[in-house]
């Protein structure tokens, strides 16, 4: 995938990856498909500032990654005023806080069954789900915050990359123009000069053989300068002058004339002076102040960094930490349900009913887990609102920097242009200034050239014909020699001779000088009759062009006639052209035919050197010829580009003028329009003006009538400030008067302050110390108090102790009685009273009259509740105490019982049906909120927790509950169970019961073994909250006179 990311709305585009081979173009175009914004108005940037070029591939750039994207821009949406308003349509929908509430409120609304068990479940990881969905939307809100910071970072980048490219060229400018002004002067006095090279040039002729000949029909184009004719001799003949031609004079101002028919040179040499006079100094100046302007806005701190942006950033990410941590508790409390729901069976109603309250506690967790995750997408959507607001105010400053910059950038541009275009016109008319100096040297060029090609041919020639002629008698000499005398044995001795002399000069070297215009000496006197200043340029004065070879020692006289018969003895001669002597055959010295001098074999020595030095000379000479044809070539072409770009001004200058001949022509008409309409406003003017005066003086006597009212007001404002000053000293008086009053009360108060501040403090100190004997007195009292109490409960646990002994052998007749009440009241409950007592008790039959035989024993079973209660009521003693009174829990437990059964006919006989309730304790629970429950633990009741040895653990109480209800660890600190251990951490002392109001309770399912509730793995037990109760609330309660006795039938 290719990564495109909109700066603006902070959304990321998407593309298929085959769009990066392709080119930036193409990108471009995909992206209108996409996005509508058209290719004139993207704009492409990657990290760093660079901009995308259109001509190269997408895949040059190392960019286009989800974590390093192509940002992209849209300058019309930038450069408008409209705030930018993104929508998150992409996001999944997710309920709102009320939405959410209003489902979870339906879920607990349901009745209790297994099938609202599964609902509450699916509800719970349906919001899991949503929490998932809703951190996603979160990290990509806040993703898209941080590609938005980087994107302004790349802006950034850019725009510095821009107003350094800007100061360098402008730094240029500023180099060429201080070159451009030193210069300037110079510039100007040549071209004020310009007109006399013109009438200069207008003298120049421009000589016939220079013109190239037209085409003719069925032949080439003939060149102006032809090869010279020659001679057999190899003389040059200058070419026949054709007599019938009668041509027009030509000047060489009308030759570069002709080269740009629609600019002359006097044009183009005034508007270069004019464009000089207008580039000063004041120009520079203008151009570096505006350009300093434009850069000076660039340096905005305040639009360049986004104030905040880094802690926004950084606390977004702890939002998206906060919103992590809510998905999984999310999680954990969907699993949590899951699991409570596999736990569940659709037939145990009761557990379904126990767990309806955590169900309820978990969900409205949800909600609440819900609503700080809308609240965190909320502020995430309004912190990318906020960035979105700020990048489109400092991207529309930017764009606004940056056209400025292009402004003054594109003003540099023309200004620099206008030099370079300066310096061209200078160079070209400097060379046109030099063009009579140039022909002139040209001309006599030429001419010498000529000269010394044809005598050099010539010259060459000669050379050649005597080199081949020696060449070819030598060589036919020392034939007829080898073949006379080559075969015999003697020759041996004289090694070298089948030797030949080699070619040296024995051809004649190829025209050349033959492109050369046939100019001639009478052009050049021509000129320099024309234009007699220049003979001062000429090189040679004389103008004689003679041959070159006169200095050149190379010819040699041939003395002996070619012609002349040869003798044999001339095969055996030697010529030497290094020495005066002769070499000779031993046998026979014959005379030489060619006679040589001195200084003419000196000459012939020197011959072989004196031809390469020319040789050399002539390879310089042609290249030269060649580099100045190559030069007045590009001379042609510099004149014809710029006599085109002297020809365009010149338009440009002609429009310009016609331009401002119309726009005058149409200012003129409406200045006339404008002075017939300015007659006719003069008349209304004056109209006006009539008006007015008389409005004036109606105004001037107004003014006068309100003079004198103010007048009259100022006198009687006067006085009245006189009688109110009057007034106000009086007052002033007064609140002097009552400011001296004030400041004595107040030390007055002041002291009395001082006195009830003594008193407070000996009244507080009294107070305290009745405060602390009082406290002293009570807690003795209250030590003396409880002393009795224990003191009276050990006698009545005595008595009971006494009583419950010999209820075996008196309430043995109530046993038939006993075992039927317990059957109808608890036929649950009945397998937990289990004793020997109560098997006695079944063997012997009920007796009629035990209601009257056993008053004592009745009333003291009705006496056991009330005794017990209080016994529970008062607070305990030492642990021995209450490990001797654990000691008689079973009898007590009995006693208990078997008091409630012995209350249950006179109770049946009363009430009827109703005395059958399988659940009797519920009205005592009822009519006694505080007492100690023994059948139930539920939320708000008191309930007795005994510690266990087996499971180390505070068990409650309840005897007529099968389930195991065990106190849980957070509530011991509370309750002040927590256990008290030796110096060495050995346990000393365990708390072995506590009495608690019970806060809360949860179902709980052991999974594995060894567990710290030493329980077998998958036992079911309730884990129960408890909170200390408040005896002396209770006490209070009980000895209030509206107070409810307990019932002596009732159960506590």
């Amino acid at each position: 995938m290719l990564y495109i990311f909109w700066v603006e709305r902070g959304t990321i585009i998407r593309l298929q990856v085959d769009v990066a081979v392709d080119t930036v173009l193409n990108l471009k175009t995909t992206l209108v498909q996409h996005t509508g914004i058209s290719e004139a108005s993207q704009v492409l940037l990657i990290n760093g500032g660079e901009p995308l070029d259109d001509r190269s591939r997408v895949a040059k750039y190392q960019s286009g990654t989800d974590t390093n994207p192509i940002f992209l821009f849209n300058r019309d949406a930038i450069e408008s005023e409209r705030l930018p308003d993104f929508t998150s349509d992409s996001f999944q929908a997710v309920p709102d806080e009320q939405e959410a509430k209003e489902a979870i409120d339906n879920a607990l609304n349901l009745p209790v069954s297994f099938n609202a068990v599964v609902t509450r479940t699916q509800l719970a990881q349906q919001y899991y789900d949503f929490a998932k969905e809703l951190n996603r939307q979160c990290s990509v809100l806040v993703q898209e915050q941080h590609l938005q910071h980087q994107g302004w970072q790349a802006v950034m980048a850019n725009l510095d990359d821009v107003v350094s490219a800007f100061r360098k060229r402008l730094d240029k400018f500023q180099v060429a123009y201080k070159a451009y002004l030193d210069s300037r002067s110079d510039k100007l006095q040549s071209l004020m000069s310009f007109g006399d090279n013109v009438e200069v040039l207008s003298k120049i002729p421009l000589f016939p053989a220079l013109v190239r000949p037209k085409r003719t029909k069925g032949s080439k184009a003939l060149e102006t300068v032809t090869e010279p004719p020659t001679d057999k001799d190899g003389e040059h003949k200058e070419p026949a002058e054709d007599a019938g031609t009668d041509e027009d004079e030509i000047t060489i101002i009308d030759w570069i004339s002709a080269k740009d028919s629609d600019h002359d040179l006097i044009s183009v040499a005034d508007g270069c002076r004019r464009t000089i006079e207008t580039f000063d100094d004041t120009t520079l100046e203008d151009v570096v102040k505006e350009s300093q302007v434009v850069v000076g806005l660039c340096n905005n701190p305040s639009m360049k960094e986004i104030k905040g942006l880094a802690e926004r950033l950084f606390s977004l990410d702890g939002l998206l930490t906060e919103a992590k941590k809510l998905v999984l508790e999310q999680k954990e409390t969907a699993d949590v349900l899951q699991k409570m729901q596999q736990q569940v069976t659709s037939r145990d109603v009761q557990l379904i009913k126990d767990l309806a309250v955590s169900f309820t506690q978990h969900l409205h967790q949800v909600l609440k887990s819900h609503g700080k995750l809308c609240s965190i997408k909320k502020r995430c959507l309004a912190a990318k609102q906020e960035l979105c607001n700020h990048l489109h105010v400092r991207l529309n400053w930017v764009v606004k920097v940056e056209n400025g910059i292009s402004e003054g950038d594109d003003k540099v541009k023309i200004y620099f242009e206008n030099i370079r275009r300066i310096k061209r016109l200078t160079h070209m008319l400097e060379q046109v200034r030099s063009v009579p100096v140039v022909y002139l040297s040209a001309v006599e060029e030429v001419l010498r050239r000529r000269h010394y090609a044809a005598d050099f041919v010539k010259w060459a020639a000669t050379v050649a014909k005597t080199a081949s002629q020696s060449y070819l008698e030598e060589s036919e000499a020392r034939k007829s020699f080898l073949s006379s005398y080559g075969s015999h044995f003697l020759c041996g001795l004289f090694p070298g001779l089948d030797q030949f002399p080699p070619q040296f000069a024995t051809n004649p070297p190829v025209q050349f000088d033959s492109s050369l215009p046939a100019l001639k000496e009478a052009d050049l006197r021509q000129l320099l009759d024309r234009v007699p200043s220049l003979s001062q340029n000429l090189r040679s004065r004389t103008a004689n062009y003679a041959s070159p070879l006169v200095h050149c020692p190379l010819v040699c006289t041939v003395i002996a006639p070619a012609a002349e018969a040869e003798s044999p003895s001339t095969r055996n001669r030697r010529v030497s052209f290094h020495s005066d002597s002769t070499e000779k055959d031993p046998s026979t010295q014959a005379p030489s035919v060619l006679s040589c001098t001195a200084q003419e074999r000196q000459l012939l020595d020197s011959l072989p050197q004196a031809l390469l030095t020319y040789r050399r000379a002539f390879l310089s000479v042609r290249t030269a010829h060649d580099n100045l044809k190559a030069d007045m070539l590009k001379l042609t072409e510099l004149f014809k580009s710029f006599l085109i770009d002297g020809q365009n001004q010149l338009q440009v200058e002609v429009e310009k003028e016609r331009q401002l001949r119309r726009e005058a022509e149409q200012q003129k008409s409406k200045v006339e329009g404008t002075l017939k309409s300015t007659e006719v406003t003069v008349g209304e003017l004056e109209e006006v003006v009539r008006r007015l005066k008389e409005e004036y003086d109606e105004v001037r006597r107004s003014k006068n009538e309100a003079d004198t009212k103010l007048a009259t007001c100022e006198e009687q404002a006067k006085s009245r400030v006189d009688r109110l000053r009057e007034e106000l000293e009086g007052r002033k008086e007064d609140s002097q008067r009552r400011e001296a009053e004030k400041d004595a009360e107040i030390v007055r108060l002041m002291v009395a302050l001082d006195e009830a501040t003594l008193e407070r403090n000996q009244l507080k100190t009294k107070l305290d110390e009745r405060t602390t004997q009082h406290e002293k007195t009570m807690e003795k009292a209250e030590v003396e108090k409880r002393l009795a109490m224990e003191l009276e409960r050990e006698r009545v646990l005595t008595e009971h102790l006494a009583e419950a002994s010999n209820l075996p052998s008196t309430c043995q007749p109530l046993e038939p009685v006993v075992s039927s009440s317990i059957g109808l009241q608890f036929p649950e409950e009945c397998p937990l009273v289990d004793s020997p007592t109560n098997e006695q008790y079944q063997q012997e039959p009920i007796s009629p009259r035990s209601d009257t035989f056993f008053p004592p024993a009745r009333r003291s079973s009705s006496h056991l509740p009330r005794a017990y209660t209080d016994s529970m009521l008062v607070p305990h003693g030492p642990t021995d105490s209450m490990e001797s009174s654990l000691s008689v829990q079973p009898q007590q437990q009995s006693l208990m019982e078997m008091s409630y059964m012995s209350t249950v006919p006179a109770q049946s006989s009363l009430a009827g049906p109703q005395a059958t309730s399988p659940r009797p304790n519920q009205m005592g629970a009822a009519m006694y909120p505080t007492v100690i429950s023994l059948t139930s633990c539920n939320a708000g009741e008191l309930v007795l927790f005994v510690y266990n040895k087996d499971f180390k653990q505070y068990t409650g109480y309840l005897p007529f509950k099968r389930s195991l209800y065990l106190l849980h660890s957070d509530s011991h600190a509370d309750l002040g169970l927590l256990p008290t251990r030796g110096p060495e951490g050995e346990l000393m002392e365990v708390r072995s019961w506590v009495v608690a109001e019970i806060v809360g309770k949860e179902y709980v399912l052991t999974k594995k073994e060894p567990n710290r509730y030493r329980l077998k793995e998958g036992t079911r037990f309730y884990r129960v909250k408890a909170k200390a109760w408040d005896l002396e609330q209770v006490l209070r309660d009980a000895a209030a006179p509206g107070a409810a006795q307990p019932s002596s039938s009732q159960l506590p």
